[in-house]
Formats: structure tokens, sequence, C-alpha cells
């Protein structure tokens, strides 16, 4: 994966941009799985836990940053280098602080409200920036010897 530079591989990177509608949340997490799949070292319950993570990062973007919209794109960037996966999920909501939001207590039943907490369980590194023509949602898995 990626060219080769001066030795080191550049990553590949595929950009998905859908309108914030749940409709094309299937398709997100078809191409997610793919992007997994395409590195050839992932099990299959890697790969189910990284596009899941990445579908939870999304249904948060529509309900929470975009409340709805459609017509607000959401856009994914995935990253793909030689030692990583990582995923960048842009909105333009009014932002969040990510260090806020507490981890949920395993004593109480939710339906909902663990999309966050799953996403910490599924990735290495969950990162939130905001910014004043955006935000991003970093999502981070090492792939290989480092996983």
């Amino acid at each position: 994966m990626g060219a080769a530079q001066g030795g080191a591989r550049s990553p590949e990177v595929i950009e998905l941009t859908v309108p914030s509608d749940a409709r094309f949340l299937e398709l997100v997490y078809a191409c997610t799985e793919q992007i997994c799949k395409q590195t050839g070292r992932l099990t299959a319950e890697e790969t189910f836990k990284i596009a899941w993570g990445v579908h939870e990062a999304c249904v948060n973007v529509i309900e929470h940053a975009h409340q709805f919209q459609a017509c607000k794109p959401l856009r994914i960037q995935a990253l793909a280098c030689p030692d990583c996966l990582e995923f960048r999920i842009y909105d333009s909501g009014p932002g969040f602080d990510l260090a806020r939001i507490p981890e949920p207590d395993p004593s109480q039943v939710f339906e909902r409200g663990r999309g966050l907490f799953g996403m910490r369980q599924c990735m290495d590194l969950v990162e939130y920036r905001q910014g004043a023509h955006g935000n991003c949602l970093r999502l981070v898995r090492r792939i290989g010897a480092f996983a």
C-alpha cells in the first residue's frame, strides 16, 4: 500500500462524502470494511470492530453535530498507512469536549449513549479537534506487528 518515497511509504488516502442521512450508513460501513480488507492483515473480528467504530462516529455526526440535516455533508477520510488505519470524520456542528464525556456506568442499562465508549474499545486512538472551519474526529487502529 502506498508509493515509496525515500524508503518511506506514503499512506493511501480514500475519501467519501455523503449526505448526513442514515440511509448512507450502510455504504460507509461497506467502504470501511473494504478498506480494512485491503490491508490483508486484519482478522474478520478486527475488521468488524473498526467498521463498527467508524459507523458509530458517523451516527453521532448525523444525530448530534448535524442534527439530522441531510444537506450537511458527512465527510470521511481514510488513511491506509503501513502500520495503521486512520479514519477522520469531519463535521460542521458546534463541537464538544471529548474529555468531558464520561465513561458509562456498567451497572446501568443503556439503550443508547455508549457509542464513544465503544469507539474507544475498538480503536487505539480516539481524538477530537474543533476548528474554525469544522471539526474532526480521528480514529486510529494499529495493524500488523504494532497491533
